[in-house]
């Protein structure tokens, strides 16, 4: 019963001796005494405190300067580390932040010591910062700051070679300089090469397209092959990517689990959570489950493995690239990018460049643009130097080299000579014309000759012809080696079918391909329209008519709109309604719609009373005038919408294919029909038989294949 006044009776002594200490100052020296005044410390020390000015005793211990130099005393005077620092403050009240100078550079190196003035945390890093229990540590490499994790047992935790990392949830997130991400849980790699996370009941991963999950502990719950991982009913449940079957006629030539397909350049390219995947037939390749093949060059297989996401390259049994982040086909070599580092590869396997590059790009012909110490240079297939390595930045332009050096842009031949000396802010390059701005002036150049020198600038393209614009953003046009066409004196410039139309203060000109003026200015047209069957719609005085190919009015400037020429007809607009005239000006149907379509296969769309339907030139109704909507295919057939907005499908003479009973309908180019129909997706033919049956969540056609989604 007595034992707890005891121990109440001890802590109040030990509270009636603690002593609070200061800093005092003595004829220009510092030390340190006690409330009482009593002297701990002799005045002694040329200054006491740290390095950022503060002046407060942690865990009774202070920094002391000699010498210019910083060192650790205690307040029983006794000092614990040399003045051999240029740096020193409290980290917190255990530790404190120390740096020294390296032997070779004035540059700071930090550490920490405890206390009692122990080194706990080596003096090796230009930057160290507390992240959770342990330091974020920097250093330099290659003019580069990289950054690691080191732990109070000076054990580096997470290896120094990462853009950034970030503490979340306990999970560090290091972020690679190739914009991925590797996860580190207590110390321990769990995943690398991650292209996005989310932390939420572990974290759930995104890498190549793919989402995988890991639980708290680190381990991994769900590899790396779903398009998602969701929380449902408070537990995780994997969401698979939709199934996607192609077929060729009626022969299923593929099938994969993907958002989306897509062909290109004869090779299918597979999306995942937006990622792109080339895909191939595995029995033609014969690789292993484990892969999925990405590019193939000679006999050489690029592929990445479904499980960690990395890459390789394989030759029959043979692996002769291994394990990297990425591989780029580049004719007959690899261009292989790891951690950060990017080497080239001949197709054998074997690592060509002797030096490793910070970024690898093919060139002109078999040589490639690679950066080196933040130089660009040129290095050939044997990953010799060819051109060398003091550019700022390199581009290819056609057989050229787009090259900045000290701030200046020139261009480059394929063997590194100067064609034009750098001394431009900016060169664009057109095929052989390339100009170079310099100031408010822009210095044309054609193929290797200086052409002129002028204050217009390029905007856009018509074709082989180039628009320009001066500094008072006033519009002409030269052609594709530089020759002047028609200097700035235009508000706008567009081009119609093979005619090139100027127009400025409300006067066009009319210009065949800008070579060859048709109708001047003098004539007093207002703008020119479509062309049609050798005849462009013109307007005069705000009426339009027509002329042939030579500039002849050939149909007066009488009709308040027009429609370009097609089956010899031309849709005209009189006192606000729509008819058709010949090419003769003879009235072949009368004007009385709302809206018409041009002719097709000799039928045309007409509206009235707001309904639609479809005349022939006869003006007779084919179909009926009494249509929701009709609008005509790419293949000539047409699209019948009726009052409950269902559709059908109508051939080139208006004869109904399918009646309108179907929510959605696309008119493929070989009489197939893709139909949707309460919310699901078929194909059928023209008779209406189901080639594959209306049971699919989306159909899709390209080319000739028909792509199904379960």
């Amino acid at each position: 019963m007595r034992i707890l006044p005891l121990v109440l009776l001890i802590l109040l002594a030990h509270a009636l001796v603690a002593v609070d200490f200061s800093v005092f100052e003595k004829d220009g020296r510092f030390g340190i005494k006690d409330e009482n005044g009593i002297v701990a410390v002799p005045a002694v020390y040329e200054q006491l405190g740290w390095s950022d000015n503060s002046k407060e005793i942690y865990a009774g211990v202070i920094g002391f300067k000699r010498d210019d130099l910083w060192g650790l005393v205690s307040i029983k005077n006794k000092v614990l580390a040399e003045n051999k620092f240029y740096t020193m403050a409290p980290f917190n009240s255990e530790l404190i932040l120390a740096s020294i100078k390296g032997k070779f550079s004035n540059q700071l190196f930090y550490g920490i010591l405890d206390k009692n003035g122990e080194v706990k945390i080596s003096f090796n890093y230009f930057q160290l910062e507390r992240i959770g229990n342990h330091f974020l540590a920097t250093e330099y490499d290659q003019y580069l700051s990289k950054v690691g994790m080191v732990n109070l047992a000076n054990t580096i935790t997470i290896p120094i070679k990462y853009r950034k990392i970030e503490l979340k949830n306990g999970w560090h997130i290091a972020n690679r300089f190739d914009n991925k991400k590797d996860v580190y849980r207590s110390g321990i790699l769990v995943s690398q090469s991650l292209d996005s996370i989310r932390i939420a009941n572990g974290l759930t991963g995104f890498k190549n397209g793919f989402a995988g999950h890991f639980e708290i502990n680190g381990n991994q719950r769900f590899q790396f092959s779903y398009k998602d991982i969701v929380e449902k009913n408070e537990s995780l449940e994997p969401i698979e990517f939709p199934n996607w079957e192609i077929y060729q006629n009626d022969l299923k030539i593929l099938e994969r689990r993907c958002d989306s397909l897509l062909l290109k350049d004869g090779f299918w390219t597979m999306h995942l959570n937006g990622v792109k995947h080339k895909v191939f037939s595995t029995d033609e390749f014969h690789i292993s489950n484990e892969y999925e093949l990405q590019d193939v060059s000679a006999n050489n297989l690029v592929v990445r493995d479904i499980q960690s996401g990395r890459w390789s390259v394989l030759n029959g049994e043979k692996t002769i690239i291994e394990d990297k982040d990425s591989i780029k086909v580049s004719g007959s070599h690899f261009i292989v990018e790891n951690e950060g580092e990017w080497d080239l590869f001949n197709r054998f396997g074997s690592k060509v460049n002797p030096f490793p590059m910070q970024s690898i790009e093919h060139g002109v012909d078999d040589y490639f643009m690679t950066k080196r110490n933040n130089y660009w240079g040129i290095i050939d297939l044997a990953g010799e130097t060819y051109v060398n390595f003091k550019y700022d930045s390199i581009q290819v332009s056609g057989n050229y080299y787009v090259a900045l050096f000290h701030g200046k842009w020139g261009v480059l031949d394929k063997h590194g000579n100067w064609k034009f000396y750098p001394e431009y802010e900016e060169i664009m390059t057109y095929g052989d014309l390339r100009v170079g701005k310099k100031g408010a002036s822009y210095s044309y150049f054609y193929q290797d000759e200086f052409r002129y020198k002028t204050t217009f600038n390029i905007i856009s393209q018509l074709g082989s012809l180039l628009i320009v614009k001066d500094e008072d953003e006033i519009l002409g046009m030269i052609n594709k080696d530089g020759s002047v066409i028609q200097l700035p004196e235009f508000e706008s410039i567009k081009r119609v079918g093979d005619y090139v139309i100027f127009s400025s203060s409300g006067t066009s000109i009319l210009s065949k391909l800008g070579d060859q003026i048709l109708v001047g200015s003098e004539q007093g047209y207002e703008d020119f329209g479509e062309l049609g069957e050798g005849y462009i719609s013109a307007k005069k005085n705000g009426r339009w008519g027509f002329l042939d190919s030579l500039g002849r009015l050939r149909i007066s400037n009488r009709y308040e709109d027009v429609q370009p020429f097609q089956e010899n007809y031309a849709a005209i607009k009189l006192r606000g309604r729509w008819g058709f005239i010949d090419k003769n000006e003879r009235l072949q149907v009368q004007p009385h719609y709302q809206e018409v379509s041009t002719f097709s296969n000799g039928l045309a769309i007409v509206k009235e009373n707001d309904l639609f339907g479809l005349i022939n030139k006869e003006g007779n109704e084919v179909v009926e005038v009494t249509w929701s909507n009709i609008t005509r295919t790419t293949n000539g057939n047409y699209l019948i919408e009726n009052d409950q907005n269902l559709i059908g499908l109508a051939d080139q003479s208006g004869t109904f294919i399918l009646r309108p009973n179907f929510d959605r309908i696309q008119d493929l180019s070989n009489n197939n029909i893709i139909v949707q129909e309460n919310g699901k997706m078929g194909v059928l033919d023209f008779k209406g038989n189901q080639l594959f049956k209306i049971s699919y969540s989306q159909v899709n056609s390209i080319e000739d294949f028909i792509l199904l989604k379960q």
